[in-house]
């Protein structure tokens, strides 16, 4: 069995300053969304654009909420030793160095549709990890990490919920 390191139990729990996205969600915002999914439902942005042209309060696709932290087109802001600005589309789970890590992989998703997310939003994210465990695998050890993501309005309102957990394989010799 393996132990968990004092590091990696720091993790546990912790949670980020609220991230707001770069901008309200836009109808050019759904548009892309839209013609990079494939997904042309009448409903997404569905408004009268004679009397409302920027389609507020429209719905949007509802997975377009897990990609508002996005950077502005043009504006990725990557410094030369490859920093962000901007937060990691990994999310806070991408901060955690596991020892001897070896590969990255989602190990599952859930998602708490809580309300539409509307044209017009202003989205702001809060990051939690909520649990870090070890075990050993048939391919040798790795450290499962679940974090939640909550997704909220400019009202403060939930839009969504997101858990995942990512797991990381280690190298045989791998401890943490």
């Amino acid at each position: 069995m393996i132990e968990l390191s004092d590091e990696l139990k720091g993790w546990i729990g912790r949670e980020s300053e609220p991230v707001r996205a770069p901008g309200p969600v836009e109808w050019s915002d759904v548009r892309r969304y839209m013609n990079a999914t494939g997904d042309h439902h009448p409903m997404w942005g569905n408004a009268d654009p004679d009397r409302n042209p920027s389609r507020t309060g429209a719905v949007a696709p509802p997975a377009m909420v897990l990609d508002v932290l996005r950077p502005p087109v043009g504006e990725d802001d990557t410094a030369e030793g490859g920093e962000r600005a901007f937060p990691s589309l990994g999310g806070f789970a991408a901060l955690i160095t596991v020892p001897d890590e070896r590969s990255r992989l989602n190990a599952g998703t859930e998602i708490e549709w809580v309300r539409p997310l509307c044209i017009g939003d202003w989205v702001t994210v809060r990051f939690k990890i909520l649990d870090i465990r070890c075990t050993d695998t048939q391919s040798g050890p790795a450290v499962f990490i679940t974090e939640e993501r909550r997704y909220s309005d400019q009202a403060g309102g939930l839009i969504a919920v997101v858990r995942q957990t990512t797991v990381r394989t280690m190298t045989a010799s791998g401890s943490v």
